[in-house]
């Protein structure tokens, strides 16, 4: 770990065990349960797509603005506080079903952060991979993007996952937009992917 990295101050850490630069790490502490053996009839390629568009349309939209997009979500649920503690990892916070066609994705804002993710139950791991990176890749004005971790990690029975977290970085400011992703191999997690963007100033 990282000198000086203070889980209470940051709480969110790798699924891997491992740091991120920067004192942010690739991904809050979310569990990757395994799910029942339920066969599920989604197109995972659809799923990644829906899940990039939740994060880039409402977490990275607005993640200057957490408040108006609490008010932007009217027409998701709310889970209940039990619920939502799967999506928050060792936050508080709250998470919301997103309304799609697609699958089941919540959105979660943790407190006291200025921070929001969005978790997918299904995906097609390679597309999100490629529509993250895409992304993310192309920073907006005034910003510039850089790579600041890409690893795998091993969960087991479950397979592995991976990792890969940039960095938007303005020139003359201290302050950075971190954007991770985290893909599990299989479709028999409860979550297998996890898009997450928070402002850092470290």
């Amino acid at each position: 770990m990282k000198k000086g990295f203070d889980l209470k101050d940051w709480p969110a850490y790798s699924l891997a065990g491992r740091c991120v630069d920067l004192t942010i790490c690739a991904i809050m502490a979310i569990p990757l349960a395994l799910a029942s053996s339920t066969c599920f009839a989604e197109n995972a390629e659809l799923q990644a797509q829906e899940l990039q568009g939740i994060f880039e349309n409402f977490c990275v939209k607005y993640i200057d603005d957490l408040d108006g997009l609490k008010s932007s979500l009217d027409g998701a649920s709310t889970l209940p506080t039990e619920q939502a503690e799967k999506y928050l990892g060792l936050s508080a916070g709250s998470s919301w079903v997103m309304p799609s066609e697609q699958g089941f994705f919540v959105l979660s804002i943790p407190e006291g952060q200025e921070a929001c993710h969005v978790t997918a139950r299904r995906v097609d791991p390679k597309m999100a991979e490629s529509l993250f990176v895409n992304f993310a890749a192309s920073a907006p004005a005034l910003y510039s993007a850089r790579k600041v971790a890409d690893f795998d990690g091993d969960l087991g029975d479950a397979g592995s996952m991976h990792t890969i977290v940039y960095a938007w970085i303005q020139n003359d400011s201290i302050k950075k937009i971190m954007l991770g992703l985290t893909v599990g191999e299989r479709d028999v997690l409860d979550i297998q992917a996890v898009a997450y963007v928070k402002i850092s100033t470290r």
